[in-house]
């Protein structure tokens, strides 16, 4: 299911998978993710997380990337219908994670290009 998906994704104009991220990376974003990106947040829960790419052939976020509260701002988890697994969720990291997975990944990217986690499980929870 995992490489149909990958696959799948592939052939999306203006997506790149570049991999699915290990627990050990997971964890150094865990630690290191500003505690305001509940997106990155709710992917890392999930079983699989894939590291894409994005540019601006790529559709619109399915909704708002920022929202504001009395409290301050906090980027939400976001729908990706692309995926076709079990409680999909993305987000865009920080410039400090985006930097450091392109470091880890040593991913070549463009300045046009954003960095994407998607989060899914494969089997319904």
């Amino acid at each position: 299911m995992l490489k149909k998906i990958k696959e799948e994704l592939e052939q999306i104009a203006g997506l790149k998978v570049h991999a699915v991220l290990s627990q050990e990376i997971r964890n150094v974003i865990a630690t290191k993710e500003e505690g305001h990106n509940l997106g990155v947040r709710e992917a890392l829960a999930r079983q699989i997380v894939l590291l894409i790419t994005h540019d601006d052939q790529f559709r619109d976020p399915w909704g708002e990337q920022v929202c504001f509260t009395k409290e301050g701002h906090y980027f939400p988890p976001l729908p990706f219908p692309e995926v076709q697994g079990h409680n999909v969720v993305s987000s865009s990291p920080s410039k400090e994670i985006h930097d450091f997975l392109v470091e880890q990944y040593n991913m070549t990217t463009t300045p046009q290009e954003a960095t994407l986690l998607i989060g899914f499980d494969l089997k319904q929870k």
